[in-house]
């Protein structure tokens, strides 16, 4: 609770505190952060989110954008930092969503008359690297917000197409959704 107060109020300082729905509904627009934006305000130990692959490589991001359930649309930027195993950075870069895949859910959460909301996003990006290599990945974005289905846990996961890696565990980071309207 404590957690959702202190993002609520930087929320207010952002000014996104104006924008809120009274409730969630499918047509809404969110805003979604990726420890970035308001939640490294309210969050800061929570910024950036980290996920892991199954060979110990992790992957550090800090990413926002808009999405629409409805028109499927998604939108944002964010960067990255992938390390090996043993801390050795791989690769730098940047992403953009292209593409909303699915938007589920988990309901909202309201304090001091603003909404918040849990859900789960797979957001298509495209990235590139520093070096200039281009990838493509779906970004799977979880907020624990709401009544989340069991085994729902915090953070995001990428998937990289190109590559065929797959960082399928939340290690740490906040994220969460923002209905708004107009």
């Amino acid at each position: 609770m404590i957690v959702a107060i202190a993002l609520v109020g930087v929320l207010v300082v952002f000014g996104v505190a104006g924008t809120f729905a009274a409730g969630a509904k499918a047509s809404t627009v969110r805003l979604w952060f990726v420890a970035d934006g308001p939640v490294c305000q309210a969050l800061p130990d929570e910024c950036p989110a980290i996920a892991m692959a199954d060979n110990g490589d992790t992957l550090t991001i800090q990413a926002g954008g808009d999405l629409n359930p409805v028109a499927k649309t998604a939108s944002g930027s964010g960067t990255f930092v992938h390390k090996d195993a043993d801390g050795n950075v791989l690769a730098t870069g940047t992403f953009t969503a292209t593409s909303l895949v699915f938007f589920k859910s988990y309901g909202t959460t309201v304090i001091g008359g603003n909404t918040l909301e849990g859900g789960l996003s797979l957001i298509n990006i495209h990235g590139v690297s520093a070096s200039g290599v281009e990838f493509d990945g779906v970004l799977r974005v979880d907020c624990v917000l709401g009544h989340p289905p069991a085994g729902a846990d915090e953070g995001f996961r990428l998937v990289v197409q190109t590559f065929d890696l797959n960082f399928n565990k939340e290690v740490h980071g906040a994220t969460v959704f923002v209905p708004v309207t107009g």
